[in-house]
């Protein structure tokens, strides 16, 4: 998704609403629970390179190659 994707659709929704994110992915949930709350922390941007390690899990090089861009990123917790 795009920063500007994201925007448009936040404007739609109340601002003063919370607004958590959530993960499902199996590497992320227990057996206790179906899904995991993120609670968003910050925004900041980072220039780095996107990727996928030998296992094929995204990850992110930071620094400046010839592969690198300047991304969006949201620091978000489990923790609220």
């Amino acid at each position: 998704m795009k920063v500007g994707e994201l925007v448009e659709k936040l404007k739609r929704l109340d601002a003063d609403m919370d607004i958590f994110g959530f993960a499902d992915d199996e590497q992320v949930v227990t057996p206790d629970y179906i899904f995991r709350l993120l609670d968003i922390e910050g925004v900041a941007t980072i220039n780095g390179e996107m990727k996928r390690e030998r296992d094929q899990f995204p990850t992110l090089h930071p620094g400046d190659t010839e592969l690198s861009k300047k991304i969006a990123i949201l620091r978000v917790t489990i923790d609220f």
